[in-house]
């Protein structure tokens, strides 16, 4: 990703980010706020992940190679 730095807006990037830790929160992969591990909730992670979906065929082609690179890299995963 250092190599797409410059390209990167921040807010968007954190956007990004967040939606992809709520997603494997959901999943169960993440503790919670309190460190507890968190109760799988797939249908919450499904709304996640959907919304990362939609915010990457809504900007298709507005995107900076960074911030195409780590949507796709988090709905890869």
């Amino acid at each position: 990703m250092s190599e797409y730095a410059d390209e990167l807006d921040p807010h968007f990037g954190n956007l990004l980010v967040y939606l992809g830790q709520m997603a494997a929160m959901a999943f169960g992969d993440l503790p919670d706020a309190s460190g507890q591990a968190a109760q799988p909730d797939p249908e919450a992670a499904g709304m996640f992940i959907e919304m990362l979906g939609m915010l990457q065929e809504k900007t298709r082609g507005n995107l900076t190679a960074a911030e195409a690179k780590i949507l796709e890299d988090l709905l890869y995963d």
